[in-house]
């Protein structure tokens, strides 16, 4: 029978140098102190980046239990300069038993790894686990550790995970890591009756990790969220792996999972009956659709477009030799099927939000309206087109479609870019563009850009104005798991909307991209 923490939801947050005061603090309470009761109730721990960018501490600043923040603004000396702030690290998780969640996003791997991993795994309540694989060269040479985490011990041996989230830089060929994919396999494994969430992301650029094997032999049977980035496999053991989980309700796909042999692909009817979110290329979603059943709820699709060429950069993100026997520039195949799965499947009726990896033009909008007329937010990635169509051409296709509330990529779209500085007022000719756009789409009340939100006003006279600008720390990929990042833009925007539901586009108070 499992146990159950207390209900207190304490979050520490803190880089691992610059915390060290804290480390130490709660490593020297004896019980009965307010620091050890308050360490007690910790819930979820985070050891972020020594480098962060501003925009990140903007919004997820160090933060500490009150009686904790006492030390320091009584300027106690828990940690003399030449302190061990690891040690102090693995020594204060011993004072917090009621853990549930650890985050290790630290550019450097822990040099006491072992240590660190056996005091983690000592947290019986721990659940959650997210882990940054990557040595960094910044900061003294003594803190670089080459080791991957997935070669530890004690780390391949932390047990009873719902939630694990892998971001590794270790991992980027799949002959010459054969031992830490046998280590990501055994965690995974061992985790397996478990795990309700997985997030693999092989974090090199020029990655392409095959997880055929684990494809055709894992059973995770509670797993409701996936998302791999920059794993391949053969079409085959992609079919058997999404055959076999029908309890998933978000999926994120890489677009080389199973791309060599791509037409081979193909899924059990009436498969996946529960996916609310899908991000995948068109060939992959294609499948997907055809194969469901008519109550599958899915209302967010991102990942896609309708461009009638083939592009390995801004449309499969990889190179251009991982596309046999596709070529650059060469027609697209699988838009005709991708276009009738999307117009015949229940998700004509069901999905309401749709993001595309590349603008698709006006004669694609209206071809999507045509296919997807419920979509009420609407997300374009870049254009390929040199002619940008004018605002009254695509606000003749966005009519096509039922009631578009929402579009992102205001540039996209014929907005010309702007940079805002706080509330205020928009440049007079990025309101005369909004204004244009939303006399053509009577329904629009939302456009957004990159990290801006501006709200459409309509009077009873039918008259249109622009309400302030509102700034946004990009809080769909602040609040993104990492895994996200790279393939999905869209479907994390599109996420966080979750609390508002998929019919209502627009910024949620708060979410994360997969909430179960």
């Amino acid at each position: 029978m499992s146990m159950t923490a207390p209900l207190s939801t304490l979050i520490i947050r803190g880089r691992l140098r610059t915390a060290s005061w804290a480390w130490a603090a709660i490593a020297r309470a004896r019980p009965g102190d307010p620091i050890a009761s308050a360490a007690a109730s910790v819930r979820v721990l985070e050891i972020t980046r020594d480098h962060p960018g501003v925009s990140y501490w903007t919004a997820n600043p160090e933060s500490f239990p009150a009686e904790i923040e006492a030390v320091r603004r009584k300027n106690q000396d828990y940690a003399p300069p030449d302190a061990d702030p690891e040690k102090s690290l693995i020594s204060a998780l011993g004072n917090m038993p009621n853990l549930c969640s650890f985050v290790w996003w630290r550019e450097n791997a822990p040099s006491k790894a072992d240590a660190l991993w056996a005091a983690v795994r000592r947290c019986k309540y721990l659940r959650s686990l997210r882990v940054l694989d990557q040595t960094s060269h910044v900061g003294p040479p003594s803190d670089c550790n080459l080791t991957s985490m997935l070669t530890s011990s004690e780390f391949l041996q932390i047990g009873s995970l719902e939630q694990l989230e892998i971001s590794t830089y270790q991992i980027y060929d799949s002959l010459d890591h054969k031992e830490r994919i046998r280590g990501l396999e055994s965690l995974i494994e061992l985790n397996a009756a478990s795990l309700k969430s997985l997030h693999i992301r092989f974090a090199m650029r020029d990655a392409a990790v095959d997880i055929s094997n684990f494809l055709n032999t894992a059973h995770l049977p509670h797993l409701t969220c996936l998302s791999f980035v920059r794993a391949r496999s053969t079409a085959s053991s992609l079919s058997r792996f999404l055959n076999a989980h029908p309890t998933l309700t978000n999926l994120v796909l890489s677009p080389a999972l199973g791309l060599e042999s791509w037409r081979s692909f193909q899924l059990s009817p009436e498969s996946l009956p529960h996916l609310q979110t899908l991000h995948a290329v068109p060939w992959q979603a294609a499948v997907i659709l055809r194969a469901a059943p008519p109550t599958r709820p899915l209302w967010c699709l991102t990942g896609v477009d309708v461009h009638p060429t083939v592009s390995e950069d801004a449309h499969l993100h990889i190179d251009e030799d991982d596309l046999p026997p596709l070529k650059h520039g060469e027609r697209a195949p699988w838009r005709a099927a991708f276009l009738a799965a999307l117009a015949e499947t229940g998700a004509r009726r069901t999905m309401t939000h749709l993001g595309l990896n590349i603008h698709p033009g006006v004669d694609g909008l209206a071809e999507l309206a045509l296919a997807a007329p419920g979509v009420r937010w609407l997300d374009a990635g870049g254009t390929r087109d040199p002619q940008q169509p004018g605002i009254d051409a695509i606000a003749v296709a966005l009519r096509r479609f039922d009631r578009i509330e929402a579009l992102h990529g205001g540039i996209a779209f014929g907005i010309p870019h702007f940079e805002p500085s706080g509330e205020e007022s928009v440049e007079l000719e990025v309101e005369v563009a909004v204004v244009r756009m939303a006399l053509g789409v009577p329904t629009l009340r939302i456009v957004e850009g990159w990290g801006w939100v501006l709200t459409i006003e309509r009077r009873e006279d039918g008259a249109v104005k622009v309400g302030k600008v509102r700034q946004e720390m990009e809080e769909w990929l602040l609040q993104a798991p990492s895994g996200i990042d790279m393939p999905g833009e869209a479907l994390a925007r599109a996420a966080v909307r979750r609390f508002g539901g998929p019919a209502l586009p627009g910024p949620a108070a708060s979410a994360t991209v997969f909430e179960n």
